[in-house]
């Protein structure tokens, strides 16, 4: 049993800092999208999947489970999203509308989470744009350390639903339609 209630005090506050997300431009995504996979169909879905994620916001665990049950009338309708249990109704990009032509109104057939986002490093790494220089800090034990990478190597699925968030406050969608 933990004896220590300082943390319920209201003087108590957690230390947090700002993080270093990224999330891809438009010209990057139209990049992927123009990319020739017809030789790797595995990292073709991959990359389909993850503009699915792109342009819906979508976590992984969302639009991994999604049907063409749930595309109606221009459309996607989740009734229930798996973290918060909420509904949510997205409005269909023209992107992903051509993802769902490629596959005659389905959609992509999924993989794990781990083996997508090692799939979706191999297809990004192709594109030049996202072959530039970033660099990520962070406080560990304390210390102030910054790692350099190059942009590819720390997307992942996730980064899939920030590059929504991010574009569609770029074009002046409200935050809390967002």
């Amino acid at each position: 049993y933990n004896a220590n209630l300082a943390y319920k005090s209201k003087r108590f506050s957690k230390p947090s800092e700002d993080v270093d997300n990224i999330a891809l431009t438009e010209n990057e995504l139209y990049a992927l999208q123009e990319l020739d996979l017809i030789d790797s169909p595995h990292l073709d879905r991959v990359r389909d999947l993850f503009l699915i994620a792109c342009h819906t916001g979508l976590r992984y665990s969302d639009f991994s489970r999604l049907t063409a049950d749930n595309i109606k009338a221009g459309f996607i309708e989740v009734a229930k999203q798996e973290k918060t249990g909420r509904p949510v109704t997205i409005p269909v990009h023209p992107m992903v509308k051509g993802v769902l032509k490629k596959y005659d109104g389905s959609l992509p057939e999924t993989i794990s989470n781990q083996k997508f986002n090692s799939f979706l490093k191999d297809v990004c790494k192709q594109i030049e744009d996202l072959q530039k220089p970033i660099s990520k800090t962070r406080t560990q034990g304390g210390l102030k350390t910054t790692v350099n990478y190059q942009k590819w190597e720390i997307i992942t699925s996730h980064t899939g639903r920030r590059t929504f968030a991010t574009n569609a406050y770029l074009q002046g969608i409200p935050s809390i339609t967002i």
